[in-house]
């Protein structure tokens, strides 16, 4: 369970009943869909990092970096 700043859950109540969902409902689409096209940024940057350097980097292990510093940031706003 996420615990929000005030001012954010607000704003995300706000706009989950514009979207005519559940605040729970809504926060999990938005995480899930920001989520997803954080995965496509990186992966575009793989690419073209490999292009020119010729060099990858194993996704698995990108990818728990990026989770890790989201945690990180997360803990420090709660």
């Amino acid at each position: 369970m996420l615990k929000l700043h005030e001012d954010i859950s607000a704003l995300l109540q706000d706009a989950a009943e514009q979207a005519g969902e559940p605040a729970e409902v809504f926060a999990e689409r938005l995480l899930l869909n920001a989520l997803e096209t954080d995965r496509w940024a990186i992966a575009e940057a793989r690419i073209d990092e490999h292009e020119r350097t010729g060099v990858a980097e194993d996704a698995d292990v990108v990818f728990q970096r990026i989770r890790d510093r989201i945690r990180e940031r997360l803990a420090r706003k709660a």
